[in-house]
């Protein structure tokens, strides 16, 4: 299955300069615990962000640069979308894409699933969600402290 993970602020907003524009430790940890032991996919801009890779996970990037592929032996790397589609329909196991904004926009029409974090607060930044719940129904939604996590299933 291809699940979206994500978090945005009460506008919408999901990133500032590439980065998370906050650091909400129960939202970390929430992502921790979903994606361990599986496979997450985000473009370059993203990888190139994080301050180090998270153990227990299998990394797929999509990027244009043979110079990135080249010297990320270590990382499964795809230069298209389609490429990424095909691979996870016969992949065995979940797919979470996580981002940036590029990304999700692409992914959305592929998503099984989408697992949201809304923090209840506002942010500056640069990277805005597009709407996409007209094509999900929202399955549950869960309380944490600033936040919670909406959990959506692909519409019929």
């Amino acid at each position: 299955m291809i699940k979206l993970i994500m978090a945005m602020d009460k506008n919408r907003l999901i990133g500032k300069q590439g980065k998370l524009p906050w650091h909400i430790k129960a939202d970390l940890q929430h992502y921790k615990e979903t994606t361990l032991n599986h496979t997450v996919l985000m473009g370059q801009v993203t990888f190139d962000h994080m301050p180090r890779l998270l153990p227990n996970r299998k990394y797929w990037i999509l990027t244009d640069s043979k110079e990135f592929i080249e010297s990320h032996p270590e990382l499964t790397c795809f230069t298209s979308i389609e490429d990424i589609v095909k691979a996870a329909k016969d992949y065995d196991d979940d797919l979470y894409v996580s981002g940036g904004a590029s990304v999700y926009r692409q992914m959305f029409k592929y998503a099984d699933e989408v697992i949201l974090s809304v923090i209840d607060a506002e942010y500056e930044g640069d990277a805005y969600l597009v709407p996409f719940e007209d094509d999900f129904v929202l399955d549950r939604v869960v309380q944490k402290e600033g936040f919670v996590v909406k959990y959506y299933k692909r519409g019929e």
